[in-house]
């Protein structure tokens, strides 16, 4: 049986009680799936899965259909949507994430501050991803 794990990839960013810690299974090319949680109760608030696909515009790129599961009364998934879109797009892989930030009497300050976080979050992650790619293509 071939081994289809290929690695683990583990980003954190931010200062408390924003931080965000971005943990990736990496696959072969058959996926990635991404558990993002922070704040003071870590959770799982909902699930966002995009597939990549061509676009069917003018201008060809890389676009993705996108599928959301929330568990009832968290709004996790609307950042899960965009980090998974944002993800997928740039690997041109499918991607689900996995998210639950949750932290007490938020500001919209510290709102603006954990989305900003998950952002940077996903584009080390993608740094490290794409290094990971590349030392594979000398193996």
């Amino acid at each position: 049986m071939e081994r289809i794990m290929k690695n683990m990839i583990t980003v954190e960013y931010g200062i408390k009680p924003c931080n965000i810690l971005l943990q990736a299974l990496t696959t072969n090319g058959n996926g990635i799936v991404c558990l993002i949680t922070g704040g003071v109760l870590p959770h799982l608030g909902g699930v966002a899965l995009a597939s990549p696909r061509p676009s069917t515009g003018e201008n060809p790129h890389i676009t993705c259909d996108e599928w959301i599961v929330t568990v009832p009364g968290h709004k996790d998934t609307v950042l899960a949507q965009k980090i998974a879109k944002m993800i997928s797009t740039k690997t041109n892989e499918a991607v689900s994430v996995n998210m639950g930030i949750h932290l007490d009497h938020i500001t919209p300050e510290q709102f603006s501050l954990i989305q900003a976080n998950c952002c940077s979050a996903a584009e080390l992650f993608l740094k490290e991803y794409e290094l990971n790619e590349s030392m594979d293509d000398h193996d």
